[in-house]
């Protein structure tokens, strides 16, 4: 009994200096964190509703787009943020005890600001529906082929839409034609291919995926082997060509857009929170016989320190609006 006595009492001792080590050292780690600046923050008047896919007008700067959902009944506004007007353009679904569906509808504004785009499920059949600021009116397309619609970005000149989607159980990137209401296949393959945007004035994609190679395998039923991490990758839309921008083995990047030439702004989560990082794409030379040879390289700098999770984020010309 003596024993029993001495061995609790030892792993009781433990367990309290075990757990006063980590309080000590995660109390400092979030005393040098911050959170963002709460000059976008909405003010959420039904505190069950969650708040989501908020886009900054490319034009107007102080028009916002958004979207509610409150157990399945989804709302989308446009809103003000100098005035704090704002008005609902969509209302659909009913609050009901089910496990709801967040990722359903997805918005995105026209490069010209004038008109606010979003996706939806409607009777199984995925639709884009584009709605007219000066009409007020709705106009609506359905997206033959697609299973559901994940994000999506526009080209600068507003023809075109990188699109990631759901067919066939896979995640791929499509090049979507707002005019012939077509779209050409960027991936097919047993990878996730996410968060689609414009860079280099609409000539190039990138994405983000955990694809193994920087080959495009056009076989959704590859033998591919995923990774269980998120990378990014950008694709020359003239070339056909795919480079692989980051190559982190223990983090994600996901959801960039592109700051400058080779530069991008991305979510990851290196520390166990996402933030903020910038990726920069680069070369050296790594040896000279009778031409140079190039060696390619990335540096990833975290540019954020917040003390909760980034979700998602709305970035236009230098403006970025946390989420």
């Amino acid at each position: 009994s003596t024993t029993i006595f001495t061995y609790s009492t030892l792993f009781r001792s433990l367990s309290y200096d075990w757990l006063n080590v980590y309080d000590e050292w995660y109390y400092k780690q979030e005393q040098s964190r911050s959170l963002p600046s709460d000059k976008f923050i909405l003010k959420r008047s039904k505190k069950n509703a969650v708040y989501q896919q908020l886009k900054v007008n490319p034009v107007r700067t102080n028009q916002i787009a958004y979207q509610t959902n409150q157990q399945g009944k989804v709302k989308i506004w446009i809103q003000d943020i100098n005035t704090g007007k704002k008005h609902k353009i969509l209302r659909k679904g009913h609050t009901l005890a089910q496990i709801t569906d967040y990722t359903n509808p997805v918005l995105c504004w026209h490069p010209q600001g004038t008109i606010l785009s979003f996706t939806n499920e409607y009777h199984s059949k995925v639709w884009l529906n584009l709605y007219d600021l000066k009409t007020k009116k709705t106009d609506r397309k359905e997206l033959i082929g697609i299973q559901k619609v994940l994000n999506y970005d526009y080209s600068p000149d507003g023809f075109h839409i990188a699109m990631s989607i759901v067919r066939n159980g896979h995640s791929d990137i499509v090049l979507y034609s707002v005019v012939g209401n077509s779209y050409e296949t960027i991936t097919h393959d047993a990878a996730d291919d996410m968060d689609p945007h414009f860079v280099d004035k609409g000539q190039k994609i990138i994405f983000s995926s955990n694809r193994n190679t920087n080959q495009l395998v056009v076989d959704a039923d590859s033998l591919m082997n995923p990774s269980n991490f998120f990378d990014l990758y950008e694709y020359e839309i003239r070339t056909k060509k795919l480079t692989r921008i980051t190559n982190t083995p223990y983090d994600n990047e996901r959801e960039p857009s592109g700051i400058g030439t080779n530069k991008f702004l991305c979510l990851t989560d290196q520390n166990g929170i996402n933030k903020f990082a910038v990726a920069t794409y680069d070369s050296t030379i790594e040896s000279i016989d009778t031409i140079m040879h190039y060696r390619y390289f990335t540096e990833l700098n975290p540019i954020s320190n917040f003390s909760r999770n980034v979700e998602d984020y709305s970035f236009y010309k230098g403006l970025v609006t946390p989420i």
